[in-house]
């Protein structure tokens, strides 16, 4: 496959780190082609350098010999005179296109001196026809590089417009194209975008004005129903008019026109950048958007138009600058009357986006700002399916405050009053994604009141009810929550890893942090499951779409998945790699959370139980309560620490509260069984240590957790000096790939 980009230099770093990504990744015979400017490296120095995959080739000047050899090959060269030559070739300097251009001047009938630059050349070129052609080729130059004869009827003022085209033609300035980008119409191009710009510059301002109107009104009616194929070059045309500073002159005494194509150019733009939203090309939608804000008049305008620019960021997950330009909107709205269901919407949004879609933000957004927008909302929504959604996120943001560890301002009884109010209003309503969000906020009303199987089940009726008819991107994120809390509440990863198998299917069909969802909880599952093997290809997918602006996203499950690899990595003995694989994610100390909890266990098997204690007693101490959306096993950590350290006071205080998070983490009761096991022995309490470690392997066996089964026999082993028992975890530490507990294992065997 043979790929050619020509122009690199007017790219921007979407299309560049895309190109890059492209050379890095492909498998097979794949040739990337590109040419560009040197202007390229002084914008991107580090594009394309240390890469084995990569070629480059300068095209410097030719050299006298050859610039000859071209002069020789130009049809109109055999007539020209030895001095006229040999002024062509020194003014030229090895310049091809210069020197083509210079050899046509002459051709023309110049005879005076010679343009000094190419941009003088071209512009003596353009003055120098006569004024049909000059009119002609400047009204192309304002349809662009590519133009059609149809577009300029009415633009250059000709009858007969194929006379001078021709002409052009025969003079080298354009090229008719043998196939057209508009079906039915007759296209020409520029021989050259410098010469196309050279042209367009001679024009007035205001003739440029005129002629983008006239341009964008022929696209539209071109396009009838199908503008949206061709929405992009009709509002760079609208825009280019609108932009003119002295559109007086373009339209002296005509306020009505003037107003039509500031109208034609923000409309226009608005649809031009939901287009380019819908292809994910949202660098190039905000651009459009932002340029129709600047255009906007009125408050309904400036409102669509900051809407929008909120609407291109949330489709990239990037909620810190979604929320800002939203609320910008909301601000314009409350300045008038009659905006109360379009407040209400955008209310809708930004609360969807904080409490819903929080991992797609750098920072985590504030529970206050989330239940204030709500609270606006619910104050003037109408609409019945906007203030079921509201009232389901107004029980929703006591997850967010249950994230924190703060105090929720809302009691217990006011989150599940809402759950409730949006779940009779969705059955009313009898609509199915309504009633899933519903369901949702019901079962953050019970992990708020400490009903753990009540929200496992009103979390798995949500699943089902999306897969009924739910859009994509809803069931995929049903699927990883019931993923969590099948697996961190109920103890079932065999069926933890289904939900989190659909969840990837889907995710991965939808964006990069969808796709970053699912490969953080497949790695989860497997290595609960003690299948880390099978992580691999998960994790490789996981840290190559962790290149792009997801990085920066304070999502755990995207910040999280290097740091689970490595300790996958770890067990199978591979410590060097974990500790490169685990630093691909900085350490976020102003923000700590769920991740820090990954670093923790990282940490006590990297032999550093100091370090994860630490980690997982900041965390402790925030106080942070399960939702459906994270469950904190900070408090696990922090007991297979002083497990680790021996440090059995602290174990000993620490216990009691411990053992009440059992409801929410099914873990949790035997690994502070195999934790208090461990203390009992080291006191000398064999009895209570072996019925503890007991207790403990028969707990780790019933939620298939095999390597945490194996330590726990292990430590069994040695309080009632039991080889087959120690057999039994040496066989399964093998059979795990756990290496290090195998090698543990052994040399304990050999002695006992």
């Amino acid at each position: 496959m043979l790929i050619v980009v020509e122009d690199l230099h007017w790219a921007g770093p979407p299309l560049l780190d895309m190109l890059a990504r492209l050379v890095a990744r492909s498998e097979g015979p794949v040739v990337l082609l590109t040419t560009a400017r040197p202007e390229l490296f002084e914008r991107y120095p580090a594009f394309g350098a240390g890469s084995a995959d990569v070629s480059m080739i300068t095209l410097r000047s030719l050299s006298e010999s050859s610039s000859r050899e071209l002069l020789d090959r130009l049809p109109p060269g055999a007539d020209l005179t030895a001095q006229r030559r040999e002024e062509i070739l020194a003014r030229a300097e090895g310049n091809p296109y210069f020197l083509d251009q210079l050899v046509a001047h002459v051709t023309d009938g110049e005879t005076g001196a010679l343009p000094d630059s190419v941009h003088a050349l071209l512009a003596a070129r353009v003055d120098g026809l006569p004024a049909a052609e000059k009119r002609v080729l400047q009204a192309a130059a304002v349809v662009g590089r590519i133009f059609w004869i149809e577009a300029l009827r009415g633009l250059a003022g000709e009858d007969d417009l194929d006379d001078a085209l021709r002409a052009l033609e025969n003079r080298g300035l354009v090229l008719a194209r043998q196939t057209s980008s508009l079906a039915g119409q007759v296209e020409f191009a520029f021989k050259h975008a410098l010469l196309r710009d050279v042209a367009y510059a001679s024009l007035p301002a205001a003739l440029r004005a005129r002629g983008h109107a006239h341009t964008g009104a022929w696209l539209e009616d071109l396009s009838g129903d199908r503008a949206g194929e061709l929405i992009e070059l009709i509002a760079y045309h609208y825009a280019d008019a609108a932009d003119t500073r002295d559109l007086d002159l373009a339209w002296p005494g005509g306020p009505v026109r003037k107003e039509w194509v500031r109208a034609k150019a923000f409309r226009s733009l608005i649809e031009a950048g939901g287009a380019a939203r819908q292809r994910y090309a949202v660098s190039k939608a905000l651009d459009l958007h932002r340029h129709a804000l600047r255009l906007a008049e009125g408050v309904a305008e400036r409102a669509e138009a900051a809407e929008a620019i909120g609407d291109d960021h949330e489709a990239a997950f990037l909620g810190d600058a979604a929320i800002p330009a939203w609320e910008e909107a909301l601000a314009e709205l409350r300045q008038e009357r009659g905006h109360e269901d379009w407040r209400a919407s955008l209310c809708l949004k930004t609360a969807v986006m904080a409490v819903n879609r929080w991992g797609g933000f750098r920072v985590p957004p504030d529970p206050v700002m989330c239940d204030r927008v709500v609270d606006e909302g619910l104050a003037v929504v109408r609409d019945p399916a906007a203030r079921t959604q509201l009232l389901a996120l107004r029980a929703l943001c006591g997850s967010r405050w249950a994230w924190t560890g703060r105090t929720d301002p809302v009691p217990a009884e006011g989150r599940r009053r809402a759950a409730e109010s949006a779940r009779r209003l969705a059955h009313e309503l009898g609509a199915p994604p309504l009633q899933g969000l519903a369901l949702l906020s019901l079962a953050t009303a019970h992990f708020i009141e400490g009903a753990y199987d009540q929200a496992v089940a009103a979390i798995l009726e949500e699943v089902d009810l999306m897969d009924q008819g739910g859009r994509d991107r809803d069931r995929a994120l049903g699927h990883a929550i019931a993923c969590l809390v099948v697996g961190d509440v109920s103890g079932a990863w065999d069926r933890a890893l289904a939900h989190a198998r659909t969840s990837y299917a889907l995710g991965r069909a939808i964006s990069p942090h969808d796709g970053l969802h699912g490969t953080f909880l497949v790695m989860a599952c497997l290595w609960h499951l003690g299948r880390w093997s099978e992580m691999e290809p998960f994790l490789a997918e996981h840290l190559a779409l962790l290149e792009g602006p997801e990085a920066d996203m304070s999502c755990p499950y995207l910040r999280g998945g290097p740091v689970l690899g490595a300790i996958g990595l770890c067990h199978l003995g591979e410590v060097q790699k974990a500790r490169e694989v685990a630093a691909r994610v900085a350490p976020d100390p102003d923000h700590p959370g769920y991740v820090d909890a990954l670093r923790g266990r990282l940490a006590i098997e990297l032999g550093d139980p100091q370090t994860g204690r630490a980690l997982a007693e900041r965390l402790v101490l925030m106080g942070r309560r399960p939702g459906p959306w994270e469950i904190p096993f900070e408090a696990i950590v922090l007991v297979e620490a002083l497990e680790a350290q021996g440090d059995w006071d602290a174990l000993e205080r620490f216990l009691p509260a411990t053992r009440s998070r059992g409801g929410y983490l099914a873990a949790m009761t035997p690994t502070c069984d195999r934790a208090e096991g461990v203390a009992r022995a080291a006191a000398g309490s064999a009895g209570d240590a072996a019925a503890l470690l007991g207790r403990a392997v028969d707990g780790f066996d019933r939620l298939l957790l095999p390597l945490q089964a194996a330590r726990a026999r292990e430590q069994l082993s040695r309080v009632v000096t039991d080889r087959t028992l120690l057999r039994s975890a040496l066989d399964a530490f093998e059979g795990l790939g756990a290496v290090r507990d195998a090698a543990r294992a052994r040399e304990a065997l050999s002695t006992l």
